[in-house]
């Protein structure tokens, strides 16, 4: 069970409910450094919220709509926290956090963040350098009308909201009257129209200031990894969250600057076209720092080291992730299709024991490590046993990534650090290792183009083998129609042509386009000649009643294919990628 369903009650917990809370007698206290002030705490992430959003919440609150309930935690508790903005300007990250320990109870946003901080904007600030303004001509049928203006672009009908919520006094005709007579010229309006500015007035002001519309949830008596965990649950149907922000929130109950220096990897990663990033990074730094690879929500009881090598750790991350860029680009893939990250966790890790200079020494055994572990079946689920054995070596800074000692740690564990041709056939299409795959069945084809032959076709179309029938039943399953054997790369505009023709159709095409085109087709994907052999009898391989021995056929093209790649026994004239030539040199394909 998970830590945030595994919540309990706890008797000490002060919970209660104040419904008698008008917006400004909430807002009164935002950044009040003093008891009852509001702040954000560390967990919060940043204000997200866009001016059509605001605009929405406040049109809610003029119909007198529930907006929900604001969860606040109040405790003198030493903790990170930051201000509410006052000018808020959407490029801004909040890393201004400041360290509570005065003793002084403050209240903290657990729920209502993006709520509060869009009131506090609409009634004491500005939103990138704009004041909110009211259409004090808009009705509840057409919807209330707020825009974020600059104060000189503003028309006459428009009523700037902190200006108007500044008064003390609610309006009546007369406060109207003077208070809109720079705008409008009262004696051309109608009495009517008099009426609706009044009454439009009326109810912005106890919107804000008179009506009990902010229901207060208040805790007490929590230890923040509590609130923590209250958070990730109350947050849940909002934004989404999942357990990095958890851990990410304990980190920064201690370490100020995490959010920023954990950014700015994040925004690195993320342009490199990585999935996922904050959770690679947990990963790879606990991997790291441990010596394991158990659950980065542990990574918490690291934090000292993790302030003090979070330079060192992002170096290495940073010099890996590069280095696998370029290796999956260079070999068919792209970032997207990384299969799994347990082996770049290694490399992360001899990365950050070893310097520059040995890092730069052994770029030739890590590529043949990284692709050799990308296709070998043992490195998909490895024990934790056998990746703490894995990282024990890596961070051992005697040693010089020897692919041999890596291949006795798989034995010692009765793993087999090696490629099997015909296992990684049993593979799908929209497996991630699929493109991988078909540019070791490619690489060296004379024709071959790893830059335009990118769209992964059904030799046998899909919808052609799940509606063919057998004695009224499907003949062949999903997993046979979507094997990688029925694949083959072709550019955007062959696939378009081709459509959903069948074999017969299409190759016979190819043929009278010319026969040399059709052979040339067929070497290049390594498809089989339309009639073969099975015992004594000759069938066409091309018709869809034989699809499976189809598939037997070319497994064994592909097998040979894949095999002379591994082994880089290809010939030099193939213009082959020097990292599939040194691919598996010195780790043999083994069946």
């Amino acid at each position: 069970m998970s830590d945030v369903k595994s919540i309990k009650v706890i008797s000490n917990v002060n919970a209660a409910i104040d419904t008698n809370q008008s917006i400004a007698e909430v807002l009164k206290n935002i950044n009040l450094d003093e008891k009852g002030g509001i702040f954000l705490p560390y967990i919060q992430r940043d204000f997200v919220w866009d001016e059509e959003q605001i605009c929405l919440l406040l049109d809610s609150l003029m119909r007198g709509y529930p907006t929900g309930t604001i969860l606040i935690w109040e405790t003198d508790e030493s903790i990170n926290y930051r201000r509410f903005a006052e000018d808020y300007s959407p490029k801004s990250i909040a890393y201004d956090f400041l360290i509570s320990g005065d003793g002084i109870t403050r209240a903290y946003i657990l729920d209502g963040q993006q709520r509060l901080q869009s009131l506090y904007i609409a009634m004491h600030g500005t939103y990138g350098g704009k004041a909110l303004y009211f259409n004090l001509l808009s009705d509840e049928e057409s919807g209330y009308e707020f825009k974020f203006i600059a104060q000189a672009a503003a028309k006459d009908n428009w009523l700037n909201v902190p200006e108007f919520l500044a008064s003390s006094k609610q309006p009546d005709f007369n406060t109207i009257d003077e208070f809109i007579k720079h705008k409008i010229i009262s004696p051309l309006l109608s009495n009517e129209i008099k009426s609706l500015i009044l009454n439009n007035a009326n109810r912005l002001y106890r919107a804000f200031k008179t009506d009990h519309n902010i229901p207060l949830q208040k805790l007490a008596g929590l230890p923040s990894d509590d609130i923590a965990k209250i958070f990730i649950r109350t947050n849940s149907g909002g934004v989404v969250l999942d357990a990095t922000d958890l851990i990410m929130a304990t980190i920064s109950s201690e370490w100020i600057g995490a959010k920023q220096e954990f950014d700015e990897l994040i925004n690195m990663i993320n342009k490199m076209g990585f999935k996922k990033p904050k959770e690679f990074i947990f990963k790879a730094c606990f991997a790291t720092l441990t010596q394991t690879a158990g659950n980065a929500k542990n990574l918490s009881d690291k934090q000292n080291e993790l302030r003090d090598n979070f330079p060192k750790l992002g170096e290495a991350i940073n010099d890996v992730l590069n280095f696998v860029r370029d290796t999956a680009e260079s070999s068919g893939m792209n970032t997207f299709n990384i299969p799994f990250y347990n082996p770049i966790l290694i490399l992360v890790a001899y990365r950050y024991y070893h310097d520059q200079t040995d890092w730069s020494s052994k770029l030739d055994d890590a590529k043949a490590f990284l692709l050799t572990a990308f296709l070998c079946r043992d490195f998909t689920r490895p024990t934790q046993k056998l990746m703490k054995e894995l990282l024990e070596y890596a961070a051992k800074r005697t040693n010089k990534f020897s692919l041999s000692k890596i291949k006795e740690i798989f034995n010692n564990n009765n793993k087999n650090f090696a490629v099997n041709a015909e296992a990684l056939l049993e593979t799908r299409i929209n497996s991630p290792l699929s493109n991988l795959i078909m540019y070791l069945v490619y690489n060296g084809q004379k024709n071959f183009d790893m830059n335009t032959m990118t769209a992964h076709d059904h030799i046998f179309p899909k919808s052609k083998l799940a509606a063919h029938r057998e004695n009224g039943h499907r003949k062949y399953s999903q997993k046979e129609y979507d094997s990688i054997l029925n694949c083959e790369l072709l550019t955007s505009a062959e696939n378009q042509v081709k459509g959903d023709e069948l074999p017969t159709d299409y190759f016979t095409r190819l043929k009278f386009a010319g026969s040399a085109q059709l052979k040339n087709f067929l070497e290049l994907h390594a498809i089989p000649d339309q009639f073969g052999k099975v015992g004594e009898d000759k069938i066409d391989l091309w018709d869809i009643e034989n699809y499976r021995e189809f598939l037997d056929e070319r497994k064994k093209l592909m097998i040979k294919r894949i095999e002379r790649n591994l082994a880089g026994l290809v010939s030099s004239e193939a213009n082959v990628s020097s990292i599939i030539k040194n691919l598996l040199k010195k780790v043999l394909a083994s069946k």
